[in-house]
């Protein structure tokens, strides 16, 4: 991804929301969604099919997984890793 999201669209291996605001260094991997007032900061690595819902702030750095969905304004920050326990 080039820019920050600025209008809603479907990437041709995530969809993201308009209100999202995505750092270009983001990796997303395929399957995931990020809805809407998501926020995710440089270098975080999303696996795929996520779920970031609704006012998710993601910090800096963070890693998350694949198959991980988050509740509504949550906070990741200081380069926590996140992933599924099975």
């Amino acid at each position: 991804m080039s820019q920050i999201a600025t209008a809603t669209f479907t990437h041709p291996l995530f969809y993201a929301h308009g209100s999202a605001e995505i750092h270009p260094s983001t990796e997303v991997g395929p399957g995931t969604k990020i809805w809407h007032q998501a926020q995710i900061r440089e270098n975080v690595r999303i696996g795929a099919n996520c779920v970031i819902s609704k006012d998710v702030y993601i910090d800096t750095g963070v890693t998350i997984g694949d198959r991980v969905i988050s509740n509504g304004a949550t906070l990741v920050i200081d380069g926590q890793a996140v992933r599924v326990i099975p």
